[in-house]
């Protein structure tokens, strides 16, 4: 017998952009101490943080490791929206990601997570491709892993986890 649904699964290409950092009316963030602070945040491309390392510590509040894509495109039909809430909801951790635009098209990397509130898929690449990434730039990811069941365990429910 199959151990997961595999034959199930429905592949669908989604795509984002790189998200630039979203700044606030005002730079200031107020610390656990009372101190305010201007402190990089959420979006962009992370050259030195990366998946694995301590998210404690850092002069940054909530950083995004790797990559930060969103999709601000519009449809005709649907929410406003609605092609960002198919890239988050589509996309799983563990998805391929390739490079579609820019100096690094063709480079390959993984969905690594999602941060919700502000809707970005985070998306991880060696170093050398980081490097060469740019605010704008176009990635596909091959989103498959939603509907992912373990038939002889139907009470575990798997959400957002690549086949």
């Amino acid at each position: 017998s199959h151990r997961i649904n595999h034959d199930e699964l429905v592949a669908v290409t989604v795509q984002g952009q790189i998200a630039h950092p979203v700044g606030r009316a005002t730079p200031y963030r107020i610390g656990y101490d009372g101190v305010p602070r201007v402190l990089p945040g959420t979006g962009g491309i992370v050259l030195n943080r990366r998946i694995g390392d301590l998210c404690v510590g850092l002069a940054g509040d909530h950083i995004e490791p790797g990559v930060a894509l969103h999709n601000n495109s519009r449809e005709v039909i649907g929410p406003r929206d609605g092609p960002n809430n198919a890239l988050i909801t589509y996309a799983c951790v563990g998805n391929r990601a390739t490079v579609l635009s820019g100096l690094a098209r063709g480079q390959r990397g993984w969905v690594t997570g999602k941060h919700g509130g502000v809707n970005h898929v985070l998306v991880d690449f060696p170093t050398a491709v980081l490097q060469r990434l740019a605010i704008g730039d176009r990635i596909g990811i091959t989103s498959v892993g939603q509907g992912l069941r373990l038939p002889q365990h139907p009470r575990i429910e798997l959400m957002n986890c690549a086949p």
